[in-house]
């Protein structure tokens, strides 16, 4: 996992379900990318359905990133990829026209 923490079979097994859930049903969720406010209307019970699953993976992953965050990593010999993310930063660009 891209965590690097090792985690019980449960947990595992219920991170795996969400991601399956909502890539199953990803397909009926297109209308809300192609017309977002007429799609929560036209489609409330897509959406809340939507809403629920999105919400579901959030409440899974979201304290695995904030523990990754908070947790000291620099004495680890293995970092996992989340903890390559934490600090990433875009370099500056100048901003050349081609004016010279």
């Amino acid at each position: 996992m891209c965590f690097g923490e090792k985690f019980d079979e449960g947990r595992i097994n219920e991170i795996l379900k969400a991601q399956c859930d909502m890539l199953l049903v990803l397909w009926r969720f297109r209308v809300f990318a192609m017309y977002p406010r007429l799609g929560k209307i036209l489609f409330r019970n897509r959406w809340k359905e939507f809403e629920k699953l999105s919400g579901h993976k959030e409440r899974l992953l979201i304290p695995i990133n904030k523990y990754q965050v908070a947790s000291d990593n620099s004495d680890r010999k293995i970092m996992a990829y989340v903890d390559t993310l934490v600090n990433l930063q875009l370099p500056e660009v100048e901003d050349n026209n081609g004016n010279g």
